[in-house]
């Protein structure tokens, strides 16, 4: 197939060049690794340039779009691609054409800088610039390509804005910016439009699925707005060619990727169009770039600046150390704990946010601490990616005017919100990496204050980011970046359970030598460790000395340190040379360093020379700085080699005390056989009893909030009281859940129901539900409420109960049996309803279906 099509950045009167080409497009369902478009120059005066100067430039852009939409959908090995090292030609005449612009606006700049700092003044209200601001700003203004690396809080966002406002007022110039977050986008917008109340003001608007004006694309299309937020997907696929008109009539002002370092973050998986910037580059060539970010390494500069094309770029560095944030790292003591702790940080006044990875996780916290916070006149919100678009505004706008002091959010709201008296950042969780940790903290005490960075973490944390979640789309990555982003998760993990500096560990991550050298040689670190309080914070669970274990693991490692000259250990190499048999650890091994290991061995009682015991020590020994890991290659992202750190080199070798906290497992694995099986069978009681209660769910869900019951449940204690509360069958499951909880009170760190048989004792009413005998349709129907059912799905954490929680729950009285594996049409799509579990034997009619894709 052949079309007559205008190559990206040209167009009839475009300033590059007024020829169309004629253009070969091949395959556009399935588009070629470069690209798939081949340019064939046409002889002038031809009928095929005739014709494309005409009729052809509709279709052409239309193929232009769907090639670029296919490219767009591409699997992400393809959407990771690098934009050729070879410059085409339009961007080479466009750089000698730079260059001109820069000598010419020489001298007109002075005259355009006087009327910036009157701006700055006047506009902005500013009295004078910060740091660097009037260097970066005149290079804008002579239209350089320019990169700004500084820190949180340091005022990038005026380094684009005023350049905005000075070419808006002198010819109506627009300026798009790129954001990655709808949140970030509209803090931006509402901030600027609150600079001015002049009906002639310039504005800012954005663009994407969180602008409810649908008006607001051809709005903006037309130069109605000075100050255009998108995202890099609404960038790419949607407003490439609505900028056109802008564009030739020479009213694009600038092009600004915010937030520049998620082109290297998340460009690799789940926001492709981040390494497709470029395609903007190449349609509008003479249009200048800024880049901005406060989490940027060397690499990573340059690769931005790759994906990007800047043309030789104006470069502002400044220093990454914030004096006012005191970090600390502390171990997790278990959800009820500590949610009190969190609780217990919250002041009136000062807002909070509480980051979570996930946001199921997010959801779970926010309603322990609003039950936590009950009558305290603070307010707790959710903002996540999950979250509906109506109710993310809303909270967002509460967080800003104070309404909302708490707020519990993911990443989603992890970069550039400009709210200056934050006073508390709080992770639950781990971040995915150094660049994640660094933005989000970075939302602390921007008006300069002191503030407060709480890391809660335990090693499961260490685990979640390493699962098969997350680590599918790994082989699509480019093996360099791969590289720097798994090196980045294993510092974020040095950083939080090292023993050294917490901010020279994040300077030293982004090669910050200088600072590093002035950081040691005053005494400005607020982190926990400098002020000799490492992991304390609130806390009521105390280490334990475990020099005698630690020490047989931290020899073990270091003979397979020796045996591998230096490379690493194995995991569960070391794990098998202090567990297993004297004669089958020696293969290989020499004899000498059996019986040393052996020495310190039987130095241990027989419970804690087990494998489960002796792995359970390893991870405690890298969940707070002893070890550290290092993937073995590119392939199994779950294969590491381990090596000692300077601090475990240093305990081992001066036989220091090794104080860890012990966790739920050690407690486990250390108690007594008898008792361990007695707990165990607690347990398995236990889990049998949940399940039991949700087969009746159905039934009873209806009178769960009834009008004696005023609040929901919110912990196990809850369900299972407001459960005996209405039928006298569960009295039983009640008393059984309580005796097997209290089992395993001294192992586990979860909410430990109270009072359980005094709750059983309750008196029911005599119309109660009594059995499953008399469930009935009206109760199995879809007036069942489905907030109580996902609250009691979530608190009893089955299995089951998360499945729900991820799909669409559907009440059918008709028999489950009949409807097993039913296909049903909706719209265009087919879904499956596969039966998940029938209410009860007696009645089949009431049952739970859930929506399958």
């Amino acid at each position: 197939m052949a079309a007559v099509l205008l190559q990206p950045g040209l167009g009839v009167g475009s300033p590059a060049t007024r020829h169309p080409r004629l253009v070969s497009v091949r395959g556009l369902s399935r588009p070629s690794r470069t690209c798939c478009l081949k340019a064939l120059q046409l002889p002038p005066g031809s009928r095929g340039q005739q014709f494309g100067g005409h009729a052809a430039v509709g279709v052409g852009v239309a193929l232009l779009l769907a090639a670029r939409a296919a490219a767009s959908s591409r699997s992400r090995r393809s959407a990771c691609r690098r934009p050729s090292r070879r410059r085409s030609l339009r961007l080479r005449m466009a750089s000698k054409g730079s260059e001109g612009v820069v000598l010419q606006s020489a001298d007109t700049g002075g005259h355009q800088m006087e009327e910036a700092e009157q701006l700055l003044r006047e506009f902005f209200g500013r009295e004078s610039w910060r740091c660097e601001q009037q260097a970066v700003v005149k290079a804008v203004v002579q239209k350089q390509d320019v990169l700004v690396n500084w820190s949180t809080g340091a005022g990038k966002s005026l380094c684009y804005q005023l350049p905005a406002v000075l070419a808006w007022r002198r010819r109506r110039g627009v300026t798009v910016v790129v954001e990655p977050l709808i949140s970030l986008m509209r803090d931006q917008v509402v901030n600027f439009n609150k600079l001015s109340s002049s009906s002639n003001a310039p504005r800012a608007t954005f663009l994407g699925s969180g602008q409810s004006d649908a008006s607001m694309d051809q709005r903006a299309s037309e130069g109605e707005f000075c100050l255009v937020y998108v995202t890099p997907e609404k960038l790419t696929e949607g407003l490439l060619l609505g900028l056109e008109q802008l564009y030739k009539s020479g009213r694009l002002e600038l092009l600004v990727m915010d937030e520049a370092a998620c082109i290297s973050l998340w460009g690799h998986d789940f926001r492709p169009s981040f390494r497709n910037m470029w395609w903007v580059r190449e349609q509008y060539p003479q249009v200048p770039f800024m880049a901005l970010s406060a989490s940027m390494t060397e690499d990573m500069r340059r690769d931005i600046s790759e994906q990007l094309c800047l043309r030789t770029p104006f470069v502002s560095t400044l220093p990454y150390f914030r004096a006012n944030l005191d970090i600390t790292c502390t171990h997790k003591e278990g959800f009820a704990k500590d949610m009190a702790r969190v609780a217990q940080a919250v002041k009136l006044g000062e807002p909070m946010i509480v980051y979570t990875p996930m946001p199921s996780t997010a959801a779970k916290v926010a309603r322990k601490l609003e039950l936590l916070l009950q009558g305290q006149g603070v307010q707790v919100g959710v903002y996540t990616g999950a979250t509906e678009k109506d109710e993310r505004v809303r909270v967002q706008s509460a967080f800003d005017t104070g309404e909302v002091q708490v707020l519990v959010a993911t990443v989603a709201f992890g970069m550039g919100i400009d709210k200056p008296d934050i006073r508390n950042i709080i992770h639950y969780g781990l971040p995915k990496c150094m660049e994640d940790y660094h933005q989000q903290i970075g939302r602390a005490g921007r008006d300069g204050l002191p503030s407060s960075c709480i890391m809660l973490f335990d090693n499961s944390d260490w685990k979640f980011w390493f699962g098969k979640l997350f680590t599918q789309g790994y082989e699509n990555w480019d093996q360099d970046d791969l590289r720097h982003h798994l090196e980045s998760a294993e510092h974020l993990h040095q950083l939080v359970v090292g023993h050294s500096c917490r901010h020279e560990s994040i300077l030293s991550y982004f090669g910050r030598d200088t600072e590093i050298q002035l950081l040691k040689s005053s005494s400005l670190c607020r982190c926990d460790v400098c002020l000799g309080r490492r992991g304390d914070w609130l806390g009521s669970v105390k280490p334990r000395d475990f020099f005698r274990e630690a020490r047989l693991v931290l020899e073990a490692v270091r003979v397979g340190q020796e045996l591998t000259k230096g490379r690493g250990a194995s995991k569960e190499a070391a794990v098998q040379l202090v567990s297993a048999h004297r004669k089958s650890a020696r293969v290989g091994v020499p004899k000498t360093i059996i019986d040393r290991l052996w020495a310190v061995r039987d130095e241990l009682p027989g419970c804690r020379r087990t494998k489960a015991y002796v792995r359970e020590i390893f991870d405690m020994l890298y969940g707070d700085g002893y070890l550290t890991r290092q993937l073995k290659g590119n392939q199994d992202f779950r294969a590491f080699v381990w090596r000692m750190t300077d601090f475990g080199e240093s305990a081992l070798l001066w036989g220091r005390s090794v104080q860890l906290l012990p966790t739920k497992s050690i407690r486990k694995l250390e108690m007594e056989r008898e008792e361990r099986t007695e707990m165990e069978q607690a347990q398995r009681a236990y889990d049998s009893i949940k399940k039991q209660v949700l087969k009746r769910i159905p039934c009873y869900l209806a009178e769960l909030r009834s009008s004696s019951s005023e609040v929901a449940p919110t912990d196990e204690s809850d369900v299972w009281g407001c459960m005996t509360s209405i039928s006298d069958a569960m009295k039983e499951y009640a008393v059984k859940a309580g005796e097997s909880v209290s089992k395993r009170d001294n192992v586990e760190d979860e909410d430990i129901p109270t009072g359980m048989l005094a709750i059983s004792q309750t008196q029911v009413a005599p119309d109660a539900i009594t059995g499953t005998e008399s469930c009935n349709e009206s109760v199995c129907t879809l007036s069942t409420r489905f907030s109580e059912l996902l609250q009691v799905c979530t608190t009893t954490a089955l299995p089951a109960g998360r499945d729900l929680l991820k799909r669409q729950i559907i009440f059918q009285p008709n028999c489950c049996q009949a409807r097993c594996g039913a296909k049903r049409a909706r719209g265009s799509s087919t879904n499956t309803f596969a039966c998940l579990w029938c209410s009860c034997n007696a009645n089949p009619r009431a049952a739970v279906f859930v929506h399958g894709q």
